[in-house]
C-alpha cells in the first residue's frame, strides 16, 4: 500500500496537486455516466493509478481544457496520468479514447522508463 501511495504521489501526480484538466476529466466522466453515454467496463487500465476503463454506450464528446474529444459507441475511455502524457506528446488531454485489448500485465508508474526515480524518498 505504501508503494502505491508513493507511486501515485510522485509518478502519477509528479509531486504536484491534481491539475485542473485532470479534475475536469473526472467531472466529464461523471456527467457522461449520469447521461448513460458511458458505462463502467468492469476493468481497469494496466498502469498506476489503475483507473477505471469506461465503454461508450453511444456516440458523444467530452470537453477537457477547452478541447472537445469525440468518441463512438464501443470505444473505451480511460484516464491518462501526467507521466504517460509526458512520454506521449500526442495526448493533449488526460484521456485516451481507443478500442483497448485485454492484457495480463500491470505496472506501477515508478517501474516505467519515464519515472522520476528516487523522488519517493523526498516525502
Amino acid at each position: 500500500m505504501i508503494w502505491r501511495k508513493q507511486d501515485i504521489r510522485f509518478e502519477v501526480m509528479r509531486g504536484e496537486p491534481w491539475q485542473p484538466e485532470e479534475l475536469e476529466y473526472k467531472r466529464e466522466i461523471r456527467r457522461l455516466l449520469r447521461e448513460e453515454a458511458i458505462r463502467d467496463k468492469g476493468t481497469y487500465w494496466y498502469t498506476s493509478p489503475f483507473p477505471t476503463v469506461y465503454r461508450a454506450a453511444k456516440n458523444g464528446t467530452l470537453t477537457i481544457g477547452g478541447q472537445t474529444i469525440s468518441f463512438e459507441r464501443g470505444d473505451d475511455i480511460v484516464f491518462q496520468c501526467r507521466m504517460t502524457r509526458d512520454m506521449k506528446p500526442e495526448l493533449t488531454a488526460p484521456v485516451l479514447v481507443d478500442r483497448l485489448q485485454p492484457t495480463n500485465k500491470s505496472m506501477f508508474c515508478g517501474n516505467m522508463g519515464g519515472a522520476m526515480k528516487g523522488m519517493g524518498g523526498k516525502m
